[in-house]
């Protein structure tokens, strides 16, 4: 099944399969999607990530059970997902992308709850 082209946000141009963008497209405010493997629910969170961050000021974040879990399935497809929009060099240590329009994503784990809180 080929992929069509998508535009995320006004100058972000992805690629989704149909299933995929009919989540994308939802405009309900809360979505539940049962997916199995190989489906591409991280690569459509990360799209969904980069949505929510797109405007000034914006503090979106990729939260998983524990925090190795979420920097292992989350941090290297949210970097090279955003690289082009870089604001300075991601924090490798706090997992935090800051991009150029002053809007941040973070990665965290759920593992910690009391630290996220105050954010």
């Amino acid at each position: 099944m080929p992929k069509k082209p998508v535009k995320a946000a006004a100058e972000i141009s992805v690629e989704l399969w149909p299933p995929q963008m009919e989540v994308f497209q939802c405009e309900k405010r809360f979505r539940v999607l049962v997916a199995g493997r190989r489906f591409g629910k991280t690569f459509l969170a990360t799209v969904e990530l980069l949505r929510a961050a797109w405007g000034p000021g914006r503090m979106v974040w990729y939260v998983a059970p524990n925090y190795r879990q979420a920097k292992r399935i989350a941090w290297e497809r949210l970097k090279r997902l955003t690289e082009p929009y870089w604001d300075g060099t991601p924090s490798e240590t706090e997992l935090v992308i800051r991009l150029r329009w002053g809007a941040t994503i973070a990665v965290r784990g759920a593992d910690q709850y009391d630290s996220l809180r105050g954010e």
